[in-house]
């Protein structure tokens, strides 16, 4: 038969992935994979040809409603690149590029064995190819930096020590293709995704904060270029950091920019309905998050409409449009978590149930839509019955059903935790204590929210913050973790309400709390404590975003005055800097009216003691709200726009 060039199966791969129907674009990925294969029967190390042929069946896996099926295209995939000794680099990269897509693919069920085989071969092979100098730098750079991706998966499948192992080599091969090739967007994309597995198995709060200050810098390298993937990439590093107003704003430019690949945008749709979500529970301005999820909702059907018709699709789509108030179409996307006929979703619920308590998961798998055996599709139906049908009960069982799919998921835990809390039962605050410490021993640094939900246990309990002994207002290790800082707060505020503390030590106290928590947050080098410019005191100081903070602390017996702001002001007209005020007293009302009118000139943001309350309780991480409160000063120029009502969402 007549082969087209290889040139001409490249547009037509092109065109495919434009392709909103589905049916036409599976027609012209297999004609694709029927015309390379025809080729490579004549000769296998017709390049060209492999890399469209993989290319054309990693798209058709993802049109797989069948687990077996999608399995069959990744190992296609991978198999079409033929031996990676034999090949040139590109095809060496490639190769192990469809091996990290085989790894994460959740519904492409690969037995353990073979994929730690398959990893294993890949990194050998880069390893040696990365290590030949008569290669082309930008070569090796990107071998590399697909090897830094090969290691990080190993290490989600390795034990901890040897994940650690394995992290750490990850971020010295990046590092190293950063090196030999400092203008390549990929490069510092791994980077980037090399130092965020580093925070989730650092040893210290500190160690994790710098490793997300380190991720965040480098992927942020990669706005210089146009290619979409670096959006892509920064979207989905927000929305794993729970920043979800920067995920859906990198989620735009890179809708904006995937003039080409539009099926693959459309794989990520969950992605922006749930961060659309992140904004809605909390305190975000109503505009914004309306308009938010009324962008998720559009990608979300076309996503649906184009093929991509998975469970976490369909879930994530009935939490846009319940969201926006159509609870009716809600319920009617999650009837079609079942591939039959049904009256209502909680009978495919029930039928689902059904299926995993008699471990029958190929009745799981064969009668509903792919992913509905994941636990983090049941944590989000659990999610949804607390949130929308204010039915804990119901929330209680889904949220049991992904524990048992996944029983080591530490947002499954939490959740789960925190329901059970708000029943007071005793029996079940003693369950709540057990989930807890389960999330605590087996979630990654990078999660904290397990913190705010044991306070809440603590109050529930009623011992609230009086365990912390007065003892603690003096304990500053070397080595700060967030639970000390906690513990210094909680003691802190026990010693006032017992008025055992005035005057200046609690201030003195307060600026020392502050300046720990800045160092875990921004990381030791960025961050100043208590100091002198021109003559004048300066609490603290940090940088963040490449801008530098000046910041002054209050903790008085009454609200700060309109004199404090105007000292505060004075050390910034002099200096490009940014100001921050924290009073654990709030702030009276000519206070916030002159910070206003200092907005005219500089940044002054105003935080108060319910603001920083939630950081410490571990309700919002303090650089979230600090983003927060600079997004509301640009929309509205309001220094002191409350955060108030924050619940934790896993």
């Amino acid at each position: 038969m007549s082969v087209s060039p290889p040139a001409e199966l490249e547009n037509s791969l092109a065109d495919a992935r434009f392709e909103l129907s589905s049916l036409k674009a599976k027609s012209a990925f297999k004609e694709i994979v029927r015309e390379c294969e025809s080729a490579l029967r004549e000769d296998a190390k017709l390049w060209n040809y492999s890399l469209v042929a993989s290319a054309a069946y990693s798209d058709l896996a993802a049109l797989e409603f069948s687990s077996e099926s999608r399995l069959g295209y990744r190992r296609k995939a991978i198999k079409v690149l033929g031996k990676a000794s034999d090949a040139p680099p590109g095809v060496v990269i490639e190769r192990a590029n469809r091996a990290v897509d085989l790894f994460y693919d959740p519904y492409a069920k690969e037995s353990l064995t073979k994929i730690q085989h398959i990893l294993a071969e890949n990194s050998d092979t880069l390893g040696v190819e990365a290590a030949n100098t008569t290669v082309l730098p930008i070569s090796r750079s990107r071998m590399l930096g697909q090897r830094s991706s090969i290691l990080r998966c190993q290490a989600l499948i390795a034990t901890k020590a040897d994940a650690q192992r394995r992290v750490a080599e990850s971020v010295r091969c990046a590092n190293k293709a950063v090196e030999l090739a400092e203008a390549d967007l990929f490069a510092y994309v791994e980077l980037g995704q090399a130092y965020l597995a580093q925070a989730r198995y650092a040893v210290s709060d500190e160690d994790c904060f710098r490793s997300l200050q380190s991720a965040e810098k480098a992927l942020l390298r990669t706005r210089e270029s146009h290619e979409p993937l670096s959006r892509l990439v920064l979207a989905r590093f927000f929305r794993q950091s729970y920043r979800p107003a920067q995920a859906v704003e990198y989620f735009r430019e890179y809708e904006a920019l995937e003039r080409l690949y539009r099926r693959r945008l459309l794989q990520e749709a969950f992605l922006l309905g749930e961060s659309a979500m992140l904004l809605w529970y909390r305190s975000y301005d109503k505009s914004l998050v309306e308009e938010a999820l009324t962008d998720a909702r559009r990608v979300l059907l076309d996503a649906v409409e184009a093929g991509y018709g998975i469970a976490r699709n369909y879930v994530s789509l009935a939490f846009v449009q319940a969201a926006l108030g159509d609870h009716e179409a809600a319920d009617s996307i999650l009837k079609k978590l079942s591939s039959g006929e049904i009256t209502s979703w909680l009978e495919v619920i029930s039928k689902a149930e059904e299926a995993i308590e008699t471990d029958n998961l190929t009745l799981l798998t064969e009668a509903f839509l792919l992913g509905l055996d994941q636990g983090m599709v049941w944590n989000s139906l659990g999610t949804y019955a607390s949130k929308f049908l204010k039915d804990d009960s119901l929330a209680r069982r889904l949220y049991s059903i992904g524990i048992r799919l996944s029983p080591g998921n530490h947002i499954l835990l939490t959740n789960l935790a925190r329901v059970l809390i708000r029943s007071g039962v005793p029996e079940s605050l003693i369950k709540a204590q057990d989930l807890l410490t389960r999330a605590a021993n087996s979630s990654p640094r990078t999660f904290v929210w397990w913190r705010a939900i044991q306070q809440d246990l603590q109050i529930k309990r009623g011992k609230g913050s009086r365990p912390f002994a007065r003892s603690a207002l003096d304990l500053r290790p070397k080595k700060v973790q967030f639970r000390d800082i906690q513990k210094r707060y909680h003691a802190i505020t026990a010693a006032i309400e017992e008025d055992a503390i005035k005057g200046q030590r609690r201030g003195y106290i307060l600026e020392e709390i502050v300046h720990d928590l800045f160092k875990i947050t921004f990381g030791t080098q960025e961050v100043e404590g208590s100091h002198h410019i021109s003559g004048r005191q300066v609490d603290a100081a940090f940088t963040y975003c490449d801008h530098r903070y000046r910041v002054e602390v209050k903790w008085l017996s009454k609200p700060v005055d309109r004199s404090h702001l105007d000292a505060a002001n004075s050390r910034l007209k002099q200096a490009e800097v940014r100001g921050l005020f924290i009073s654990m007293t709030g702030y009276t009302e000519p206070a916030i009216e002159i910070a206003r009118q200092f907005g005219e000139d500089h940044v002054l943001l105003l935080i108060d003691g319910e603001e920083f309350h939630q950081v410490l309780e571990g309700h919002i991480r303090f650089e979230s709200l600090l983003e927060w409160k600079m997004m509301e000063w640009r929309r509205s120029g309001n220094p002191y726009a409350k955060v108030e009502g924050l619940e934790v969402e896993a």
